[in-house]
């Protein structure tokens, strides 16, 4: 999932790549922890918001547009969810948050 993210973060940034990676606990309204991959490339267009994460969506030339589909079903096989804050022209976030084992 995280290779995932990064690859695209990394091929949607231009010459000087910024990528951020924070993450953060969360005790309400379960244990979890969130990890945020921000970037500095072109964002997502508003139209693409909703296709993100469909099978074979892609705006790129090359690839077959299966990896975000494929990282939110993983991401949501382990009881987590994965979503998007983007701004255009100044880059995407995906935030991908975990629910905690309890111990």
């Amino acid at each position: 999932v995280f290779n995932n993210i990064l690859e695209n973060a990394l091929q949607a940034c231009g010459e000087q790549p910024e990528i951020h990676v924070t993450y953060a606990e969360q005790n309400e309204p379960r244990r979890s922890v969130s990890i945020a991959i921000r970037d500095n490339g072109g964002g997502i267009a508003p139209q693409h918001m909703t296709e993100v994460f469909d099978s074979f969506f892609t705006t790129k030339s090359e690839g077959t547009g299966l990896g975000m589909a494929i990282a939110q079903r993983i991401v949501e096989a382990h009881g987590g969810r994965i979503a998007i804050n983007t701004v255009l022209r100044e880059g995407a976030e995906f935030v991908v948050t975990l629910p905690r084992n309890e111990k």
